[in-house]
């Protein structure tokens, strides 16, 4: 649900514009951790609403970005996580959050 919040968003964002990318990527950031995030090449957001943008009152905020970005926050937060809010790669907004790994067998690595 976390994932479709973002993936959602990061669509809402690049709507009729030209160029538009969303970007999904994931990366093992340790051997117990697992990175993933999404970028888009939307207008971005400003360094001063980044810590708005993922306020439960902040609802449609930024063309939209405010929709399910705290219920996202709080989904990862239940299973050990946070969200992270910055600029992404591509001249956008880039959202990252953190997993613990799990091997095959359903047992932590």
């Amino acid at each position: 649900q976390a994932m479709l919040n973002l993936v959602r968003n990061a669509i809402e964002s690049v709507a009729g514009q030209n160029g538009r990318a969303v970007i999904i990527r994931g990366r093992s950031i340790s051997t117990d951790q697992y990175e993933l995030a999404v970028e888009d090449t939307g207008p971005g957001i400003t360094p001063e609403a980044w810590s708005l943008t993922l306020h439960p009152s902040m609802n449609n905020a930024l063309d939209g970005r405010g929709l399910g970005l705290s219920v996202t926050r709080t989904i990862l937060k239940n299973h050990g996580s946070d969200l992270a809010v910055g600029p992404s790669g591509v001249d956008g907004a880039g959202f990252r959050f953190s997993l613990a790994r799990v091997a095959e067998s359903g047992v932590r690595t």
